[in-house]
């Protein structure tokens, strides 16, 4: 029995509701009541009726939609809704496609089977070659031209790349033209082996930087062209009595569900995503009654049905992060952009002081700084951009040493000379967290360890900036002792993490492309003014990317939360490396290193 149970989601949450509302009906029983039991209330027939075809109705359409999850759910918009393209471009969408055989992908006839992560192949598709159509380029054509569609950035300029390769490859030309946000990078094709390997690293270096613009972004510059795709018979009509705004839903019995899930002690595996839809919901950005309507309808199913089901579970999660970036595509009042930044600014600060655990009165000394970017190595290019305006002793630009491990594109992303030593670095690049590659499993940097070492019983008086991706960190282990807190609260040392948020971030949605910098810069060694700069560039880019903006939202709703999600597949990946080590599945070994953290249940990878 327990057997099926655990294999059987039907019968799992049947014996879970069994359990739930057996207590319920116990204590009715056992209450006192001075109401005989025929003047208790019963339903009329009508009324059972209705909540017999209510449930029948939901199971169908929830079967219809695990069938067919991309036409179900463009049969829920209206096809005058504008919101409909673009649903039909990005809904199933990733980042990083999800593998053809997978049960949980979402087939999107829009989507090149091909594809495996956004930025790192070029294949030719619906949306892509539509944009490029309407961009309306001069002399368009592919087989004399490589065309990149580019983000543009102030945090992390395309020009910079240009002017560097211009001098490799005199054609190369990046394309603006009004009303488009992104660019295209046209990179001439040439039989010249000399100038093709330059093309090759030009399109590397433009990857590895995150230039390459994202999916939303090439979404919604397609101002004119209307995507032909396919339609579906699949008819789905919305209950008229579902919640229709968002005070309607936060008191209605869906959200009564999400809660009992929430608050469940450890009874429901998905317990964490709903909370993290708790905090969403109760800070929705405005929504038309349809899209509620919607929401509603995917709370309602997914709750019902997949209480016990994570991956179903994570599914609603995606569909109504959906819904709220359309919305914010929407969001152009400069009031609430700057509002939002704000918020943006100050959870990056609260979340920076707790990782680190500083105390802002003693850091008199340091200047706090955040921007977010469109993916985490865009923002490890931020992180670079920055540390680039440190001022050294001797006035020369600062030279960078990077320490293993290291996530493979990050050499590829520094703008600054390379120092042949410890001593002689200015800067130093190091990984919290553990990275696997092609030497193996790497544990992560302490970084007390690592201070200790390389500065503090180095006796090293020469300015440091420390620049740490925490990308596979857990921030618990990120704090830092007193003796190092020492050098950051008297500005004898710099630091500045960047992390990228799509491996834990985004909720398991992986559609926005989003990576965040902050850190505290010394005064000693930066200028005010360079920073400044750098702060409104990052205002800007925020204003202006909406990828910025949804991974924003649901950091400064879910902080706490996503690292407790992180925290959960460290802890799963502990487990299931450990089983397959007892199997002799995989080898035990490590790649060890000095200053690497000494806890191997926390190594995430396996």
């Amino acid at each position: 029995m327990k057997y099926l149970l655990a294999k059987n989601n039907l019968l799992h949450k049947l014996s879970e509701d069994i359990k739930f509302y057996s207590e319920r009906i116990k204590d009715k029983v056992q209450r006192p009541t001075s109401l005989p039991s025929s003047d208790a209330p019963s339903l009329s027939q009508d009324q059972a009726a209705c909540i017999i075809q209510r449930k029948w109705r939901g199971r169908k359409i929830k079967e219809t939609i695990v069938k067919s999850p991309y036409f179900a759910y463009l049969s829920l918009i209206d096809p005058a809704d504008e919101q409909q393209q673009l649903s039909a471009i990005m809904f199933g969408r990733h980042v990083a496609e999800i593998r053809q055989s997978a049960r949980e992908r979402v087939d999107n006839p829009l989507i090149n089977v091909q594809e495996v992560y956004h930025r790192s192949v070029h294949l030719a598709n619906a949306v892509t070659d539509a944009f490029f159509k309407e961009f309306d380029l001069p002399d368009f054509d592919p087989a004399k031209n490589t065309y990149m569609p580019i983000t543009l950035l102030k945090n992390n300029p395309i020009q910079d790349v240009v002017d560097y390769f211009k001098g490799y490859i005199p054609d190369l030309q990046l394309v603006t033209k009004e009303p488009y946000s992104i660019a295209v990078l046209v990179i001439p094709k040439n039989e010249d082996e000399a100038k093709k390997k330059q093309a090759s690293l030009l399109q590397d270096k433009v990857k590895n930087l995150g230039l390459v613009a994202s999916s939303w972004e090439i979404a919604e510059n397609l101002k004119v062209t209307k995507i032909p795709y396919e339609q579906s018979n699949i008819d789905i009509t919305l209950d008229p009595k579902l919640p229709k705004t968002k005070e309607a839903l936060l008191d209605s019995e869906i959200i009564i569900k999400l809660n009992r899930i929430a608050t469940s002690g450890g009874r429901y595996p998905t317990k964490i995503l709903a909370k993290c839809l708790q905090k969403m919901l109760q800070d929705l950005p405005e929504l038309s009654p349809q899209a509620i309507q919607r929401i509603a309808l995917m709370l309602d199913l997914t709750n019902t049905f997949y209480s016990q089901n994570y991956p179903r579970y994570a599914f609603c999660v995606y569909a109504i992060i959906h819904e709220i970036s359309l919305s914010l595509l929407k969001q152009t009042d400069e009031a609430t952009l700057e509002k939002e930044f704000a918020r943006f600014q100050d959870e990056s600060f609260t979340t920076l002081l707790d990782i680190l655990a500083l105390n802002k009165s003693k850091l008199k000394e340091s200047t706090f700084i955040a921007s977010s970017s469109t993916s985490g190595v865009s923002a490890c290019a931020v992180a670079m951009k920055i540390v680039s305006k440190m001022q050294t002793i001797n006035g020369v630009a600062p030279k960078v040493k990077i320490f293993k491990p290291c996530y493979y594109e990050l050499p590829n992303i520094s703008n600054l000379n390379t120092a042949n030593s410890t001593a002689d670095a200015d800067v130093f690049m190091i990984s919290a967290g553990p990275i696997v590659n092609p030497e193996g499993l790497t544990p992560g940097v302490d970084i007390n360890l690592f201070v200790r070492r390389n500065i503090i019983n180095a006796k090293r008086t020469k300015p440091v900036a420390i620049v740490i991706d925490a990308t596979t960190s857990l921030y618990k282990n990120m704090k830092l002792d007193d003796d190092v807190k020492k050098l950051v609260e008297e500005g004898n040392v710099s630091i500045i993490i960047h992390e990228s948020h799509q491996k834990f971030g985004l909720i398991h949605s992986d559609q926005a492309q989003y990576g965040r910098v902050f850190g505290w810069c010394s005064k000693k060694h930066f200028k005010e003014m360079d920073l400044e700069t750098i702060q409104e560039n990052s205002r800007d880019d925020f204003y202006k990317h909406v990828d910025l903006r949804i991974g924003s939202f649901i950091s400064t709703r879910c902080q706490k939360i996503l690292e407790d999600i992180k925290e959960q597949h460290f802890s799963n990946g502990a487990i299931l490396r450990n089983i397959l080590i007892q199997t002799s599945l995989i080898a035990k070994d490590i790649v060890t290193h000095e200053d690497m953290q000494q806890d191997l249940n926390e190594l995430l990878f396996f």
